[in-house]
């Protein structure tokens, strides 16, 4: 698998590598299925992958295979290779220092604000704004991006 990989790789046959990292990545998913099915005991379900060599070889050529050509010729089988992802996520397979990034930080090593609390600042300005401006005429102006929308009052 490895030589018609790498032979796909150097003739650019982007479609022929795709599908052959979704099928192992399908492969991958029913051995993780089967894992996940098996119990409800998160122990007990980590212990059958554990002990599902077909499995482990498998996940371990996927994601080898990503590694050295797919990040530039896998295109469709992306969605299966995160789906199989967050199935090692389920199992409790994946370590912390995986899951976990650090904060973007500035030059000078400050985190770098959150896109989200200054959209929820605009928008309590907003609805402070237009609560202070009345309703008059039976609607309420609401201003967002540079337009203004009328809603009934």
């Amino acid at each position: 698998i490895y030589s018609v990989a790498t032979l796909c790789s150097i003739y650019h046959l982007d479609t022929a590598l795709d599908k052959l990292i979704a099928a192992l990545a399908i492969r991958l998913s029913r051995q993780l299925d089967a894992a996940l099915n098996f119990s409800p005991q998160k122990t007990e379900r980590q212990s059958r992958f554990g002990r599902n060599r077909r499995g482990q070889k498998l996940a371990h050529l996927l994601f080898d295979l990503l590694a050295k050509h797919g990040g530039r010729h896998a295109l469709e089988a992306w969605h299966i290779v995160l789906g199989c992802v967050l199935r090692f996520d389920r199992l409790g397979l994946l370590p912390a220092s995986l899951l976990e990034i650090d904060d973007f930080r500035e030059a000078d090593g400050s985190p770098l604000p959150s896109l989200r609390d200054k959209h929820r600042r605009e928008r309590a300005q907003e609805k402070n704004y237009n609560q202070d401006q009345g309703g008059g005429g039976g609607g309420e102006a609401l201003v967002a991006s540079g337009a203004i929308v009328f809603k009934r009052g």
